[in-house]
């Protein structure tokens, strides 16, 4: 009586090295960080420009940060009112030829697209507010929200806010615009139009 032998199941092969996708996902991951610098480099690049642009138009005065009482006007021309003219990128812009693509880059851009879409009022509004990159406002041109630069403030904490560009000694190191972030729609917005150095709040409160 004949019997048939079952063939013995061939033991799984075990795959060594990982696929083309698995290999180029950590360059693509590096290379879009990279061009997100790039593209944050070269706004930078273009704000500064701006920036002592509104210097040399001031007679050396620079850009206040979040200040009150200054005029600032929307993409129609038209005076805008508080809070919007208090925040820099409104006063900025002429000076950008009114491009807020230049303030708003990577991913942030989809969002100024998206305030485009809700009317001008709304846009005007919201493009004040979140700027890819925020002024180093207290320090920078002065700042009515944290800590104004009245003569009291610097008695207590020296002359900590620059108010013309032939303040500073190392102008190479001093930072006026950088990177931000804050909170829109309970999601974090890759932007904000001011910072505040990390020392400052533990500063204040132990005055």
């Amino acid at each position: 009586m004949s019997s048939t032998r079952k063939p013995k199941p061939t033991p799984p092969v075990l795959r060594s090295g990982f696929s083309l996708i698995e290999l180029l996902l950590p360059a693509l991951t590096r290379f879009k960080r990279r061009a997100s610098q790039i593209n944050e480099l070269n706004s930078a690049r273009q704000l500064m420009l701006a920036w002592q642009t509104y210097a040399d138009d001031h007679a050396g005065r620079v850009l206040p940060g979040y200040r009150y009482g200054f005029v600032a006007t929307d993409r129609l021309g038209n005076p805008v009112g508080h809070p919007i003219n208090a925040r820099d990128p409104w006063r900025l812009a002429p000076y950008l030829a009114k491009n807020f693509e230049i303030l708003y880059v990577n991913r942030n851009r989809a969002l100024l697209h998206e305030f485009a879409q809700a009317g001008n009022d709304r846009y005007t509004y919201a493009a004040s507010v979140f700027p890819s990159l925020g002024i180093n406002s207290i320090f920078v041109g002065g700042d009515n929200l944290a800590l104004f630069p009245s003569d009291r403030a610097f008695e207590r904490y020296g002359r900590f806010c620059i108010p013309n560009v032939g303040a500073t000694r190392h102008r190479a190191e001093q930072i006026v615009f950088t990177s931000a972030r804050s909170r829109f729609n309970g999601a974090v917005a890759e932007g904000y139009y001011r910072v505040e150095p990390p020392f400052l709040g533990r500063r204040l409160w132990a005055e």
